[in-house]
């Protein structure tokens, strides 16, 4: 897997040479390791998230600062709803 600098001159090209997965069942995550690893306890916030989207009105769930995804990615899951992860970290 190749890294792009997308113009902002953060992130320099690299080619990593191992990506960490971790199980947040039934998801598969995987992660650069420039980012936080995802932990099984936040599952709990996934949770509560998709808990939120069911009296939330209708759109996608913002996961901001989202890192590798994860929390979002499972809230999105359990909801239905579609998902935009937004983070600083070029490597996110």
């Amino acid at each position: 897997m190749f890294l792009q600098n997308m113009g902002t001159g953060r992130a320099p090209q690299r080619k990593v040479s191992h990506v960490p997965v971790v199980d947040f069942d039934p998801l598969q995550i995987e992660y650069d390791e420039r980012v936080l690893a995802p932990r099984p306890w936040t599952r709990m916030q996934s949770e509560w998230a998709a808990e939120i989207a069911l009296r939330a009105p209708d759109g996608p769930v913002l996961e901001l600062c989202s890192g590798a995804g994860h929390i979002g990615l499972e809230a999105a899951r359990l909801s239905g709803r579609a998902l935009v992860c937004v983070d600083q970290n070029p490597a996110a």
